[in-house]
């Protein structure tokens, strides 16, 4: 993204919108499961990292990140851009958003 990139997020009881250029993106809560995993669940394993790993690159606690992981807790913007560089899959692929 370019300095002038336009990104605006909106939370509400439903779950979140992200507009990014125009482009709207939603989101809805879920808490992920083994029968159900994330994108970035199964990004971290095909490249055998444990959680650990992954939360050293954002810098925070294994067990923090294993909440953000299932979908317990959010990712701030800053940890989705960083782990999107990281695995070099896009926001919208790794955290399963949805265009509008």
């Amino acid at each position: 993204m370019d300095g002038n990139t336009k990104i605006e997020i909106n939370f509400n009881s439903d779950g979140c919108e992200i507009l990014v250029d125009g482009v709207t993106y939603i989101k809805k809560p879920e808490i992920r499961t083994e029968d159900n995993p994330s994108n970035l669940y199964v990004a971290r394993r095909e490249r055998r990292l444990k959680q650990g790993d992954v939360a050293k690159k954002i810098m925070v606690h294994s067990g923090s990140y294993g909440r953000k992981e299932r979908g317990e807790q959010d990712f701030t913007l800053n940890e989705a851009f960083i782990l999107s560089d990281y695995f070099n899959i896009s926001i919208e692929d790794l955290f399963g958003y949805l265009r509008k």
